[in-house]
Order: C-alpha cells, then sequence, then structure tokens
C-alpha cells in the first residue's frame, strides 16, 4: 500500500466486496469466499441458497443479504453460519438498501418495522414500526448509525433519531417530499456543522440539529 505496487492477482469475480479483519470477503452471487488480505490466499468459500445483492463486514460477522428477503450472518474467519432470517424486505435488492451491520448490531428492515439484531446471534433487541414500502413513499429505508449513540433513520418524508441500545426514538422530521440520500452524520453542535444532513426528492437539502431535530 505503500508504493501501490500490486500484491496479488485473482481471477475471483466479486459483485460485492467488504475489508475487515485482514480478510477480503465477497461474493460472485452465487457463492461466498474469503481470501487473505496481503497475500489473496483463498481462507474459505461456500455456496449460499440464493444470489447475494449485498454484503458488509464488522467485528469477525459477515452479514448478506439474499434475494428473496433472506439476511445471514457469517464467522469471518470459517465462513460458518451464525444466523439467518427470512422475509427481509425484497423490494429494493440493491446493495444501497441492504442491511447495515454497525458496533456488533444489525438493522434489518422486515415485515414493515426495522429490527435491530445482535450481529453474533441474530436475537432481536429491539423493533420500530416503520412501515412497508408503499408508506415509506415507494424509496428504501436508509439507516446511519452514528458515534453519538444513536442511528438515524430516513423513511419515505420522515427522519428518525433512535436510540441505538434501547430503540427510543429521540426525535422525528418530517418533509414534504421523500428522501432520496441516507443521513449523514457530522459530529459537533449544529452551530459548528454538526448535525445531520439529507436531500429530497424535490432537490432540497436539510441541516438538522442531531440532538432535537430541527
Amino acid at each position: 500500500m505503500g508504493n501501490g505496487r500490486r500484491q496479488f492477482k485473482t481471477r475471483d469475480v466479486a459483485w460485492a466486496m467488504a475489508v475487515e479483519g485482514g480478510r477480503i470477503h465477497a461474493s460472485d452471487g452465487p457463492s461466498l469466499y474469503a481470501l487473505d488480505a496481503t497475500t489473496g490466499a483463498e481462507q474459505w468459500r461456500l455456496s449460499t441458497d440464493a444470489w447475494v445483492y449485498a454484503l458488509t463486514a464488522d467485528r469477525g460477522t459477515v452479514l448478506t443479504a439474499t434475494r428473496g428477503g433472506g439476511v445471514q450472518g457469517w464467522e469471518a474467519s470459517n465462513g460458518e453460519k451464525l444466523w439467518e432470517v427470512t422475509g427481509a424486505q425484497s423490494d429494493f435488492e440493491t446493495a444501497e438498501a441492504g442491511p447495515v451491520i454497525h458496533d456488533g448490531t444489525v438493522y434489518v428492515w422486515q415485515d414493515a418495522r426495522l429490527r435491530a439484531l445482535d450481529a453474533r446471534t441474530g436475537i432481536e433487541r429491539w423493533s420500530y414500526p416503520i412501515g412497508d414500502a408503499a408508506s415509506c413513499g415507494g424509496v428504501p429505508v436508509r439507516v446511519t448509525p452514528a458515534p453519538d449513540g444513536y442511528v438515524y433513520i430516513a423513511a419515505g418524508t420522515r427522519v428518525l433519531a433512535v436510540e441505538t441500545g434501547s430503540g427510543r426514538v429521540r426525535w422525528h422530521f418530517e418533509a414534504p417530499a421523500v428522501f432520496l440520500s441516507p443521513p449523514a452524520f457530522a459530529p459537533g453542535p449544529a452551530v459548528t456543522g454538526g448535525g445531520v444532513y439529507l436531500a429530497d426528492y424535490l432537490g432540497t437539502v436539510y441541516a438538522l440539529d442531531a440532538t432535537t431535530g430541527k
């Protein structure tokens, strides 16, 4: 990385990829595999039950989303399946609309609720009635976990700040048009440029105070 020279070459195709823990975790759609990030040596490979359209990794867990509403957690070191849920949203099967993993928690849009799951066990910690695709304006729900202990959610015309540990809603903001971008969080008070930033369908950019939502 210091000189820009190629360290290895592989013929593997990757539709989705995440680098974590010294490994490159990737999927070509019907399979999931891990390569050594330094040498490119294959560490493990497996076939999945459905096409993988989103993949992320965090703290030893690889998170995948598959077509038809499946979400899976995998052990990053050996590919062991830790858990799986079904019935997740299948209206927006793109990497940008996939589930989010952050700080040991997975956020999944399932059965018109946003669910927070333990990343290692898949056990639900809390859920919030966010609504289905129609009630969210026909756009995907976007989730941005932030270092202030809250997760910021864009769902149709709504923005919510939800406490990551309990699922308690801190504030709620409503706009006249649906939001197309995920919330962007900047630390610090609003007067110094901190806050939550979004853009809606009409091209309006909103800067909200992260504490009050105003």
